[in-house]
């Protein structure tokens, strides 16, 4: 389960299908949030500075 930022609504009521590392379905999102949701799919990996990166280091950075 996952909280759609679509809208200012933010439902938390969102199922998101992943395979393979990407996105494959969202379940119970309307069409503004299954578009926003369908945008986040680059981010399923940490980066830093645009290079990809551990979690480890992201984590780092961030803080």
């Amino acid at each position: 389960m996952v909280t759609c930022t679509g809208c200012a609504l933010l439902c938390e009521d969102i199922d998101v299908v992943f395979e393979n590392g990407r996105i494959k379905e969202t379940k119970n999102a309307c069409r503004r949030g299954a578009a926003r949701i369908r945008g986040c799919r680059n981010r399923l990996t940490p980066s830093v500075n645009k290079k990809e990166t551990d979690i480890d280091t992201a984590i780092k950075k961030a803080a």
